[in-house]
C-alpha cells in the first residue's frame, strides 16, 4: 500500500551561479524557496529534472553542503569535480535561473560531537574535504573551542579546493596539513590525543581503505571512525562477490563447481522472489538487489549496485539507523518497519526488513 505524503525535506530551488575553484573541481550555489534548518557536516540530494544524456545512476546525487549553518539558510553552496557523467555534465552546463530540486538535510556521520572536549581528526582527499570545510567555518564562525586536526590529501596544490582558506584556519586549537603524497603513518604519529579523539574519514573508496589499514596500524578503535560514502572495503568482499556471481569461474575446479550450481539456486530464488530484496556488505554497500527491488524502489538494479540505502531518502529518525547497525555489527536479525523514500516521487512506502546473518 502507497501512502501518500508530504515530503517535507523537498526543496524548490534555482542555480544562482557556478564557478571554478580548483583545477576541473567548482563551487555551486543554489538558492532555495524557503531556509533549510541543518547541522555542519550533513549533505543534500540534487535531483535534476532532465538530463542532457543519460546516467545509469540516474538524475539525482548527494553532496555535502560547504554553506555553515550560521548563515542564510535559503543560500547553500557545494562542490563537486567534472565528470563524463551524464549528471555531471548536466549540472556544468545548468545556468543561474536554472530550477532543481534540493532534498536535504541528511547525514548524521560528520556532525559535530556535543562534547566541545573531543577532539575530532578530519581524514580527507580530493572533494571529501566539503563536509570538513563546513564543519570548520562553523567553528570558527562561532568560536567554538575544539581541538581539529585536517589532514588533506590532493595529488596537486592546484587541485586543492580553497587552499588558501584553509591555510589560514591554523591557529588556536585549529591545525590543517595538506600532503601531495599518500597519508603516511609518521603523518598519524604526529598528532596528539589521538586516543580520546573521533575521526571523520570522507574520499575516493582506494584513499578510505589506505587510511582505515594506517589507523588499525596506530591502534585506533572501530568504534573512533566515522565514514559517510565510502566505507573502508570488507576483507570477505570475495567470498561475497563469489556467492553472487553469474558465470562459471575460469579453469574452475570440481568442487569449485558444485559451490557455484549451489549459489546460482541460492541467485534464482532471490531474482525470483516477490519480496524486495538487497544485498549489502558489512559497510553498507549494495551488491546485489532483485527486479521487485527496482520495482519498489523505481531505481534500476544498476543504479542501486555500489550504492548505498542512503538513495531512498534516509527518511528515519537517525536513532532507528544506529539500532540497525548496531544489529548488524552484532550479527543479530532486526526485523522491523521501515520507510523509504521512491525515485523522482514525493511519496513513501513502508516495508518490512530483515537483516539474518
Amino acid at each position: 500500500m502507497n501512502n501518500k505524503i508530504v515530503d517535507n525535506r523537498s526543496h524548490k530551488a534555482v542555480v544562482l551561479d557556478c564557478k571554478e575553484i580548483a583545477e576541473d573541481t567548482f563551487e555551486m550555489t543554489f538558492e532555495l524557496e524557503n531556509p533549510l534548518v541543518y547541522k555542519s557536516g550533513q549533505y543534500l540530494w540534487i535531483e535534476i529534472a532532465k538530463l542532457l544524456s543519460d546516467d545509469p545512476r540516474g538524475n539525482r546525487r548527494a553532496f555535502s553542503i560547504t554553506t555553515p549553518p550560521a548563515k542564510n539558510g535559503t543560500h547553500l553552496k557545494i562542490i563537486f569535480r567534472k565528470g563524463e557523467s551524464g549528471f555531471k555534465k548536466t549540472l556544468l552546463q545548468l545556468s543561474a535561473g536554472s530550477p532543481v530540486n534540493v532534498i536535504a538535510p541528511f547525514g548524521s556521520s560528520f556532525v559535530l560531537p556535543d562534547d566541545n572536549s573531543t577532539p575530532l581528526i578530519l581524514l580527507s582527499a580530493g572533494t571529501g574535504i566539503a563536509p570538513f570545510l563546513c564543519l570548520i567555518r562553523d567553528v570558527v564562525g562561532q568560536m567554538i573551542p575544539r581541538s581539529i586536526n585536517l589532514l588533506h590529501y590532493e595529488d596537486k596544490k592546484e587541485r586543492m579546493p580553497f587552499r588558501q582558506e584553509v591555510e589560514s584556519f591554523n591557529g588556536n586549537k585549529i591545525r590543517t596539513n595538506h600532503f601531495e603524497r599518500p597519508l603516511e603513518t609518521k603523518d598519524l604519529q604526529e598528532i596528539p590525543n589521538k586516543k580520546d579523539s573521533i575521526f571523520f574519514i570522507s574520499g575516493p573508496q582506494a584513499f578510505v581503505d589506505h587510511v582505515h589499514d594506517l589507523l588499525v596500524l596506530e591502534g585506533i578503535k572501530d568504534s573512533q571512525l566515522a565514514y559517510e560514502t565510502f566505507y573502508p572495503t570488507p576483507k570477505n568482499i570475495r567470498s561475497l562477490q563469489t556467492l553472487l556471481e553469474t558465470s562459471i569461474p575460469e579453469n574452475a575446479e570440481q568442487k569449485n563447481l558444485n559451490s557455484f550450481f549451489q549459489n546460482q539456486i541460492f541467485r534464482m530464488a532471490l531474482d525470483s522472489s516477490s519480496s524486495h530484496i538487497v544485498i549489502t556488505d558489512i559497510t553498507g554497500v549494495i551488491r546485489y538487489a532483485n527486479k521487485t527491488a527496482a520495482n519498489i524502489t523505481g531505481y534500476q538494479i544498476s543504479e542501486m549496485i555500489g550504492q548505498t540505502p542512503r538513495i531512498w531518502g534516509a527518511l528515519m529518525d537517525p536513532d532507528f539507523y544506529k539500532h540497525l547497525w548496531s544489529r548488524k555489527l552484532q550479527k543479530l536479525p532486526l526485523v522491523s518497519e521501515i520507510t523509504n523514500r521512491r525515485k523522482s516521487e514525493n511519496f513513501t512506502q513502508p516495508s518490512c526488513i530483515c537483516l539474518p546473518f
